[in-house]
């Protein structure tokens, strides 16, 4: 079986690079030199939010493609966040597919849960670019079960939040009393599942960039007369970062593959390649990244060389979503289901 991207998939990655390619480089914290909503738009004249009728039209595999191209450059922008909302939501939200429709910025939130009483939803969540959000996405935790709810901003009172990615211009949104309908409100399954594989292939294309500045940085640096990448504990180093690289592919590729399947028998291989995705990708992404950083020398810990946005973006993703901890939990209770103890 051959996991490797289409020529289509590849067309449409490399449209989404040349886009992002023309926005400058987030470089610190914001204020960002652009504003969310014009890269969003940006990428919607790509195509990849179009749908045809109440389908979305990309893949996962589609979109895993894209979201490595958004982990290589890091955008001031939710794009993962909204490619996913597209894949899990299309033809259930009218509000997504409104936002999706319209180029504007969707949030979602990657933290915390709101609650719902008496037709009410309550609570406080982290959605990077709130600020320039009109609705927002929102886990709500309803008596049938988790409910993925949109709650409009001028709802909401939203407050600066630290995170460590620099690219990311994150609000605390708090809700209080905001009138949610749970009844026509989608489960969180496909939505969480395509957000959580778009994070990783993102955290994926990110450890790729980070190898790929590193492995030409120690060809170029020269100490003592010769270039740092001659020393063979470098060369070690690297070599297991590119392996490890190799792996992540394959294992969100798969993941993706699996949830594209979309039919019962391929529902169990879906989540368990999922699981395996979290716990593996989440794990050796920042290892790469601080692999990195370690044979940049001094010079990766300053302002002037850029490789810390990535092990930033990784740590980030680690924190929210991608939670490698998780899978490894979710991966144990399926392997260890149904043996008998002694």
């Amino acid at each position: 079986m051959d996991f490797d991207f289409s020529f289509e998939q590849r067309q449409i990655a490399g449209s989404v690079a040349r886009m992002l390619d023309s926005f400058p480089v987030i470089t610190d914290h914001p204020p960002h030199p652009y504003p969310a909503e014009s890269l969003v738009r940006a990428a919607a004249e790509t195509g990849v939010f179009a749908t045809d009728g109440d389908a979305f039209l990309l893949g996962h595999v589609d979109a895993v493609a894209v979201a490595i191209e958004v982990g290589r450059r890091l955008p001031a922008a939710p794009l993962v966040e909204m490619l996913a909302a597209g894949l899990g939501l299309s033809g259930s939200s009218a509000p997504v597919e409104a936002a999706l429709a319209d180029g504007g910025v969707l949030g979602v939130a990657v933290d915390g849960q709101l609650a719902l009483e008496n037709g009410a939803a309550s609570g406080r969540v982290l959605v990077p670019f709130a600020a320039e959000a009109a609705t927002i996405l929102a886990p709500c935790a309803t008596a049938d079960g988790r409910r993925w709810i949109t709650v409009e901003t001028g709802n909401a009172e939203l407050a600066p939040a630290a995170v460590l990615d620099i690219a990311t211009d994150a609000r605390w949104v708090s809700v209080t009393g905001a009138a949610a309908d749970p009844g026509n409100a989608p489960a969180p399954g496909t939505f969480e599942d395509a957000l959580a594989v778009l994070v990783l292939a993102e955290m994926t294309g990110s450890a790729a960039a980070c190898l790929e500045q590193t492995v030409a940085y120690v060809g170029d640096r020269t100490q003592f007369g010769r270039p740092v990448g001659a020393n063979q504990a470098v060369k070690h180093i690297a070599a297991d970062a590119a392996v490890a690289l190799e792996g992540m592919k394959a294992a969100v590729e798969y993941a993706a593959w699996c949830l594209d399947q979309g039919d019962l028998d391929s529902r169990g291989d879906a989540r368990r390649a999922l699981l395996t995705a979290r716990a593996f990708v989440g794990d050796h992404a920042r290892r790469i990244a601080e692999a990195c950083v370690q044979m940049h020398g001094g010079i990766a810990f300053t302002w002037d060389h850029g490789v810390h946005r990535y092990l930033k973006r990784i740590a980030y993703r680690r924190s929210t979503i991608a939670r490698p901890r998780q899978g490894r939990a979710g991966l144990a209770d399926i392997l260890l289901d149904g043996i008998e103890t002694c």
